[in-house]
């Protein structure tokens, strides 16, 4: 079984997550901030970059069918673990304010910038896009082409969290996470299960730090960005339905595209739902 020390070694980790080692020319790994671990995928060729944000409880291992996607097209991809996340510091899954994600995506936005590979296209998925959400209306960020992939705003059974939130940090400060099944691929959810660096706990300064979020992002005017939401109709860990309209109404340019029967890990589905998505972003791609 692996180990998450194991990981740390670059060859283990991209033989464990399944990064295409045939597409690699380059893979890099630095630290932002002390404490933030990005990594860089290059093909052998590249003139263009993308760069992917992962949800709560993942990391960028999580995203390899993105990674092999977009290195197959000759991109650049850039990926970071969130605090408390992957291979990056911090007490696991933890975080006390959305805020902080936020300033750590800037400095890899900077990064990225100094580096002279600005990204050409940002996918985010879940919390993800939580944070480029408030980047775009906080600080009025602008990119070529961003896709949201299952967006967080509110999660699912959300007045349940509200209420709880009210009492349970009086007695916990995290629940042991039970492993959703939030995939149709059955090889996915048992790869997940036995993965290393995934969070095996909920943190509850991470869920008041959600809630606050909410708040605050709610208050931001709208954006001009054009953004492209692809959201599975049988998500169960966002309330998709209300994070679907209320996307409309800060990013008025944006898509949406609903993926009948697909699940919160959209990207790590059934084969049939995978095809779909990635057809989609192929498409918005190409526009």
């Amino acid at each position: 079984m692996q180990t998450e020390e194991n990981l740390n070694c670059p060859n283990e980790y991209l033989s464990f997550y399944g990064i295409d080692q045939s597409l690699l020319s380059n893979y890099k790994r630095k630290k932002i901030d002390n404490k933030t671990m990005m990594q860089i995928f290059e093909p052998a060729m590249t003139t263009k970059t993308v760069l992917l944000i992962h949800g709560y409880f993942d990391h960028t291992g999580s995203l390899k069918n993105v990674i092999n996607h977009f290195l197959s097209l000759d991109y650049r991809v850039v990926g970071y673990d969130l605090e408390g996340h992957g291979l990056s510091n911090g007490s696991r899954g933890e975080i006390h304010d959305f805020d902080d994600y936020v300033q750590v995506f800037r400095k890899v936005i900077a990064f990225c910038e100094e580096s002279d590979f600005f990204p050409n296209i940002i996918i985010a998925h879940s919390t993800g896009a939580a944070i480029c959400t408030q980047y775009i209306l906080q600080y009025r960020g602008r990119f070529e082409k961003v896709i949201y992939l299952a967006p967080l705003v509110r999660s699912a059974n959300w007045l349940y969290i509200l209420a709880s939130s009210k009492v349970v940090p009086y007695f916990k400060q995290k629940l042991t996470r039970k492993f959703a099944k939030n995939s149709g691929d059955t090889n996915y959810l048992a790869f997940a299960k036995n993965d290393p660096l995934q969070c095996r706990y909920i943190s509850i300064p991470w869920v008041l730090a959600m809630i606050n979020w909410n708040k605050k992002v709610e208050a931001h005017l709208p954006s001009t960005q054009e953004n492209y939401i692809i959201q599975g109709t049988l998500d169960e860990t966002v309330d998709w339905k209300y994070n679907v309209s209320f996307l409309r109404k800060k990013f008025p340019f944006a898509q949406i595209a609903l993926v009948n029967e697909g699940r919160h890990q959209i990207i790590n589905d059934s084969p049939r739902i995978k095809k779909i998505v990635f057809d989609l972003i192929e498409k918005y791609r190409r526009l």
